[in-house]
């Protein structure tokens, strides 16, 4: 039995800024893949808790779901998107981590 690593394979942060009265609205845009144990993962994105004291930066979590029945062991990116309405300011710094709940290990 081997465990398996996730890997990200890529992914990018973007901000656009909206027309708005208040020259500092913007959203920010999270996309990438990442590297599963097998196709049919569904990757949830969501805010960190908690986030850090720099309020340009943030934290985003990365939660992988396992598809239900059997899937073959073949690693597979997944792709995932993450979007944020910012006001009043602006992220310098998006930093991802992945949360996982349990081990999940791929039987070869």
């Amino acid at each position: 039995m081997n465990a398996f690593t996730y890997g990200c394979v890529e992914w990018d942060a973007t901000e656009e800024q909206l027309p708005s009265p208040l020259p500092d609205d913007c959203i920010l845009r999270v996309r990438g893949k990442l590297t599963c144990p097998s196709p049919g993962y569904v990757i949830e994105v969501k805010k960190a808790q908690p986030q850090g004291v720099d309020p340009h930066q943030v934290d985003l979590e990365l939660i992988p779901t396992a598809p239900s029945g059997p899937v073959p062991a073949v690693p597979t990116p997944v792709e995932f998107s993450y979007e944020e309405y910012v006001t009043g300011g602006y992220y310098q710094t998006v930093r991802l981590r992945l949360s996982l709940s349990k081990p999940i290990t791929v039987i070869k």
